[in-house]
Parts: C-alpha cells; sequence; structure tokens
C-alpha cells in the first residue's frame, strides 16, 4: 500500500513537471514547391446541330410554301411576305403659325402707314410704307436704290443676223439639179426676206472643202459649171424664195447628169442681214456685197466670210 501511493505522486509530479516548461508555437515553414500540371483532358464531342430555323413567312412552321403564306401574291415566297399591312395614317398637325410680312418691322401683322393716314390717338410715329404709295406691300421690302455702276466697254458688233443653213446632200446624187425654198428652211419671215443677201456654198463630203456658187469644180471626171438661181420675185411657176441649183458640162452648158451619190454633203446657205454690216462698219449703205469688198472679204472663200462675223465654222 505504501508503495503504490509514492508511484502516484511520482507521476503527478512528473505531469505538472511538464506543464511547465512548454513553449510559444514556432513560425509556419515555406510554402513547398509546386507541383507540375497535369496532362489537359482530350476535347468533348461537337455537339450535334441546331434545327434550321423557321422563315418568317412560314406561317404554320411546317417549312412548306402554302399559297396562303405568299401575302403579296407575287407567287414567291420571301421577306416581302413578312411586311405588315400599311398602318393608319396619322392625323393632320395642327397648322403652322402665319410668318411675318417682310414689310411687318414691329411684327404686329398691321400695315403701318404715316401718322397722317392713320385712325386713331394712338398712330404710330413710322410708316411701314417705305415706298410712299400708300399701301403697304411686298414692294416696300425692296432696299434703296443702288449707285449706278460705271459703264462699260463698248462691246464688240454681235453677229446674231447672220444664220447658216444646210441642206442635205450625203444621199444626192445621179440628178442634174435641185431645189427648195428658204423660207421652209429658215428662220426668215417673207417680209424680212429682202433684208437679207444671201451667199451659197456647196461642201465637199470627202475633204470638207468648201465651194462657192456659182463656180467651176472639178467633178470626178472633169469640170463642171454649179449655178444657182434665188427668187426674189414670185412668177407662175416659182415663189418667192425657192433656190435652185444645177450642175451643167463646162464645154456647152448641158445639163450633167451623172453626179455620184454623195460626192457633196450640203449645200450651204449664208444668209446676211442688211443692219449687220451697217452697224458693223457704220455706214448707211445696204449693199452687202460692197461692204465685204471694201473690208477686203473674198465671199468665194466661205471661212475669210465667217472669220470676218466672228462666226465658228
Amino acid at each position: 500500500m505504501k508503495v503504490t501511493r509514492l508511484l502516484i505522486m511520482g507521476c503527478m509530479a512528473l505531469s505538472i513537471g511538464f506543464m511547465a516548461c512548454s513553449g510559444e508555437d514556432g513560425m509556419d515553414g515555406d510554402p513547398g514547391i509546386q507541383g507540375t500540371p497535369g496532362t489537359p483532358g482530350k476535347a468533348g464531342n461537337n455537339g450535334d446541330n441546331g434545327s434550321d430555323g423557321v422563315n418568317c413567312w412560314d406561317t404554320n412552321g411546317d417549312g412548306d410554301n402554302q399559297d396562303s403564306e405568299d401575302i403579296n401574291g407575287d407567287g414567291e415566297f420571301n421577306g416581302l411576305d413578312c411586311q405588315g399591312d400599311n398602318g393608319d395614317d396619322g392625323n393632320p398637325g395642327n397648322d403652322g403659325e402665319d410668318g411675318i410680312d417682310c414689310w411687318d418691322l414691329n411684327r404686329d401683322g398691321i400695315g403701318n402707314l404715316p401718322p397722317e393716314n392713320q385712325e386713331g390717338n394712338e398712330a404710330e410715329v413710322y410708316s411701314e410704307d417705305i415706298n410712299g404709295d400708300g399701301v403697304v406691300d411686298a414692294l416696300d421690302c425692296r432696299g434703296e436704290q443702288g449707285e449706278q455702276g460705271e459703264q462699260g466697254d463698248q462691246g464688240e458688233q454681235g453677229n446674231a443676223n447672220v444664220i447658216q443653213y444646210d441642206w442635205d446632200l450625203s444621199n444626192y446624187g445621179m440628178d442634174s439639179g435641185f431645189d427648195f425654198n428658204i423660207l421652209d428652211e429658215m428662220d426668215i419671215s417673207e417680209q424680212d426676206l429682202p433684208n437679207y443677201t444671201f451667199l451659197f456654198y456647196l461642201v465637199e463630203a470627202e475633204d470638207n472643202l468648201v465651194f462657192p456658187v456659182p463656180a467651176i469644180i472639178y467633178i470626178v471626171n472633169g469640170y463642171r459649171f454649179v449655178r444657182v438661181v434665188y427668187v426674189e420675185e414670185p412668177n407662175n411657176i416659182n415663189e418667192v424664195g425657192d433656190v435652185f441649183c444645177s450642175f451643167s458640162t463646162l464645154s456647152d452648158e448641158t445639163a450633167y447628169n451623172a453626179l455620184p451619190f454623195g460626192h457633196f454633203s450640203s449645200f450651204r446657205v449664208v444668209a446676211i442681214e442688211v443692219s449687220t454690216v451697217i452697224n458693223k462698219n457704220g455706214n448707211s449703205s445696204g449693199d452687202v456685197m460692197a461692204h465685204l469688198k471694201a473690208a477686203g472679204v473674198d465671199t468665194s472663200d466661205y471661212h475669210a466670210v465667217m472669220a470676218y462675223f466672228g462666226l465658228e465654222e
């Protein structure tokens, strides 16, 4: 019994000794090295394709075209059949306010006249009748008359009264002559006809050469004489303004009936009003040919005539 008690006491003393010798917890150690990543897994299989969508016009969603789904009735099935009906028209908007008249300086909608022309005791001290005609209207919106500008330099004499006309000969040939009426083809009245002098030319098709008429012209296989008759006074056969052009042999002036088709492109008429040369030269004489000769213009040279009047060819 004595020995047992000592053992128990010894054990208690040892337990108490250990409790008295315990210290504070130590610091955590450094983290360990990161482990190697594992191998990626295999990609999964692709999913199944989704079902096709339903067309907007396929009202029953069966994928087929029914006549009832052709909404616009054009025989086709497309997005046009998906349009809804037109909506109802909206209500009209309110009318805008009237604008201000240009003469309404005080924007009161009333045309104010000078005080002596106004009624009542509340007459305005100013007037909107700017031009003083007793009426207030758009004429009062004009600004003051500007100062007159300096006079410009005298312009060159115009050539509006020199007229050119081409009678088409591109399909003409195998004949001894042709005719037409100036009044039917040119913008000249019968009353004005005596005021014009006419120059006549033939234009060759191949080289665009311009020959005066009357003249001696070489045509294909020999020289031929070309003449023109212009009717100034009517008679039992011809009317005023008729023009006749004829071809003949040079030796005996017999009619020449073998003019090749298309040899000439046109028969050209240049009409010169008498007033044109009068204004150009300051001379009261009405002789156009005399004017041109005095100016050194050779009327047989079409290009010289055009250059004199400043006309483009």
